[in-house]
């Protein structure tokens, strides 16, 4: 988890780099207007918010399943295997 965090940063790091230096002085709405005009920054950041919204608990996001609740997913149930009607076709 913490290689994937170091990349991350790394990602992020280059995608700001594009920014233009005075980005800090800006108002909140140029900031998301400057942030958004970076196709590649804006797609990373939109990927991992997913990953940690939705992506299974057990790889560090998804906190109290609140992803899943919120969705209406019940989670990873496997194996749920077969019922004996179903294997004998009934």
């Amino acid at each position: 988890m913490e290689r994937a965090h170091h990349w991350l940063a790394i990602d992020v790091r280059t995608g700001l780099a594009q920014l233009d230096p005075r980005f800090v002085d800006l108002d909140a709405r140029s900031q998301w207007r400057a942030l958004g005009s970076i196709d590649e920054l804006r797609q990373l950041l939109f990927e991992h918010a997913c990953e940690a919204t939705y992506g299974p608990p057990e790889y560090g996001g998804n906190r109290d399943l609140a992803g899943w609740t919120a969705i209406g997913y019940a989670g990873d149930v496997q194996p749920r295997g077969w019922t004996d009607a179903e294997v004998l076709g009934a």
